[in-house]
């Protein structure tokens, strides 16, 4: 059920970023499945961590580590959109 939930959360944002994106000028659709990944497996650790053998303190840590799992592969395939815009700009 949570792999559901990561798709169409994933999905929708990803859409709503691509739109920016799009206007900015950033053409690729490879954004939306790579949004969908992250939002999956941030959902996916975040469930992990919500066990009851786990610890209240690994709270902050498991917030953490969940904006990690979204933020790097979005922030990667950004890096290397805006590399390859300057490239072609220049």
């Amino acid at each position: 059920a949570l792999a559901i939930v990561g798709v169409a959360l994933g999905a929708c944002v990803g859409s709503a970023q691509w739109l920016v994106l799009y206007q900015a000028g950033y053409r690729s659709l490879l954004w939306i499945p790579v949004t969908i990944a992250g939002f999956t497996a941030a959902i996916a650790e975040a469930d992990y961590l919500a066990l009851p053998e786990f610890s209240v303190f690994l709270l902050p840590a498991g917030m953490v580590l969940g904006g990690v799992l979204y933020g790097l592969p979005t922030g990667l395939l950004l890096t290397r959109l805006i590399s390859i815009k300057i490239n072609v700009s220049d």
